[in-house]
């Protein structure tokens, strides 16, 4: 099998096929992955970390091409590194894709992602400040509020059908 074939096979499909849950594992999902943010927020939140990575930019911190290529080799390094480690730990073997990988796991790897937006003219601080600040307060207000309806809050279950459950 050649590497193009390996490559699209193993790391490009369960990028396309598991997109919804890298896109919502990242940000919005917590628990068991039985508890998520709404969409909206989800998308809110993406959009709010694409500004403050284009906005937000050290003027003394510049990168050229090259090290922009090098960025962005080590981004795409480190999701085909951590494909592999979840391929190789927690598929079965013979497996020919690597599935249910959840988001969180690319935490480390998206910082560089957010570097490659760095642009020198770009930089608005207080504008960026009062969007974070802004974004923050709605973002956790929210997470707040699933949080507490998913693990605080008693369910309301039909108690005919809770006693001819459990009390036969």
């Amino acid at each position: 099998m050649s590497l193009h074939c390996i490559f699209s096979k193993y790391f490009l499909a369960p990028c396309t096929m598991a997109f919804d849950m890298y896109y919502r594992g990242y940000i919005g999902t917590f628990g068991w992955l039985d508890t998520n943010l709404l969409l909206w927020l989800i998308n809110l939140a993406y959009l709010g970390i694409l500004f403050v990575a284009i906005f937000e930019n050290n003027r003394k911190i510049n990168f050229n091409l090259f090290q922009r290529i090098v960025l962005l080799g080590s981004l795409l390094a480190m999701i085909a590194l951590v494909l592999l480690s979840q391929h190789l730990t927690w598929d079965c073997v013979g497996v020919d894709r690597i599935a249910t990988i959840q988001g969180r796991y690319f935490i480390p790897a998206f910082p560089l992602l957010f570097m490659l937006f760095n642009n020198a003219n770009y930089n608005r601080p207080v504008l960026t400040s009062g969007i974070v600040m802004l974004l923050s307060v709605i973002l956790l207000s929210f997470s707040i509020w699933t949080i507490y309806f998913r693990y605080y809050v008693t369910p309301h279950f039909d108690s005919t059908l809770f006693s001819q459950v459990y009390f036969k």
